[in-house]
């Protein structure tokens, strides 16, 4: 009977102290967070990080706000990378193979999960592409890049759920009949190259390797209405590049990625300005000593960047991307005299008064389906121009 007693005084001691410990560090957190300031840069993650979100109360009745504020919560707290550390250490104790969305395959690799899409966001991010084709009646053209999570499916580990790219496409193409806006998936250029053994993705980082985009130009030149020569190499710059993927798991990888750029036989001029000025010739190679090479390609992601060549008379190009097109810029340029980028998540400008500005002759709409399925920046900013030319 006494050592009953003993016993749950012992256990009820032991869950005391085990509170407090608990309690404790949460009040050490709490003060931390209060105390130190914001981050607003992860330069190991390679990415901003997300700021308080400010209460908004159509966000708050929507129930969205508790979300923002979770990924506040997240990207703020006190030694994250080392608990990020520690998370993917404890996970390959246990054989698992999976850290903030990222799969290490079979091979090493690291592959980016594709979530399944919001129906609502890619409704809305449709829609205004269908209303701004129908304002604007220029051939358009959406082309749509995999990703390695689809292309390499049989790199992936075992048991790893991810949304269906192939399926995706095949909505996309759907709601986009009527619309007058062509559409291309890549898929079966990347299967192609990939039996010939070309290399299409990193190991350590989300983007295509522009020996993939090399591959896959034909295809969308065509499609584009134009053609092309190939008549060119492939420049490695770097053999030392870790990428987003890496950074952002944890998952450490010892091996490193070739970064290599598109070097044409006939080079054309090209004078290109962005919000740093005028430069000439497409590629930033000051980025090659930066904390991220992938900024070799047009500096990094700019809200608009205009490439000017001397190919007088050719035609004008307006083009909606990601950074995916970054690498695949090169391969236009022999094609068109003024090429407009912009990258609706970084793009301020008056998208309006810049179609009416300048006589396109082709819009193109080029994006990776992991962020076209989840981007909200391009409907915002074709939505915020039809708007204006709709009212007036």
């Amino acid at each position: 009977m006494k050592e009953s007693r003993s016993r749950k005084r012992g256990s009820r001691l032991y869950y005391r102290i085990l509170g407090g410990i608990f309690a404790l560090l949460f009040l050490v957190f709490f003060v931390l967070n209060l105390v130190l300031p914001d981050r607003t840069l992860s330069v190991r993650e390679k990415r901003m990080l997300s700021g308080f979100p400010a209460p908004q109360i159509d966000r708050v009745l929507a129930g969205d706000y508790s979300g923002d504020f979770e990924d506040y919560a997240s990207d703020q707290i006190p030694f994250r990378e080392f608990f990020t550390d520690l998370k993917v250490f404890a996970d390959s104790l246990v054989g698992r193979n999976e850290s903030q969305g990222v799969y290490r395959g079979r091979d090493g690799r690291l592959i980016e999960k594709m979530e399944t899409p919001d129906d609502a966001v890619v409704s809305r991010t449709v829609s205004a592409m269908r209303r701004f084709a129908g304002l604007f009646p220029l051939p358009q053209q959406l082309i749509l890049v995999p990703n390695a999570v689809s292309i390499l499916a049989d790199e992936l580990p075992l048991w790893a759920p991810t949304a269906d790219q192939h399926e995706f496409s095949e909505s996309i193409a759907a709601q986009l009949e009527g619309s007058g806006i062509g559409f291309k998936d890549l898929e079966t250029a990347l299967l192609t190259a990939g039996l010939d053994g070309i290399p299409l993705y990193y190991r350590t980082d989300h983007h295509w390797t522009t020996d993939a985009a090399l591959a896959c130009a034909p295809a969308v030149l065509k499609t584009l209405g134009r053609s092309f020569t190939g008549k060119g190499s492939l420049l490695p710059v770097t053999h030392d590049f870790s990428g987003s993927l890496s950074a952002k798991s944890g998952l450490s990888m010892r091996e490193r990625d070739t970064i290599s750029v598109w070097q044409p036989d006939e080079e054309p001029v090209c004078l290109v300005t962005d919000s740093a000025g005028k430069r000439a010739g497409l590629y930033s190679w000051d980025g090659l000593n930066s904390s991220d090479p992938y900024t070799v390609f047009l500096g990094g992601n700019e809200g608009l960047v205009r490439v000017e060549t001397d190919r007088i008379g050719a035609g004008r190009l307006l083009v909606f991307k990601d950074s995916y097109f970054n690498c695949f810029l090169p391969f236009l340029t022999a094609e068109f005299e003024t090429i407009d980028v912009v990258d609706p998540r970084y793009y301020s400008g008056d998208l309006l008064m810049l179609m009416r500005q300048n006589e396109y002759d082709q819009i193109l709409y080029f994006y990776n389906i992991n962020t076209f399925a989840a981007d909200t920046s391009l409907a915002l900013v074709l939505g915020e121009a039809a708007e204006q030319e709709g009212g007036q």
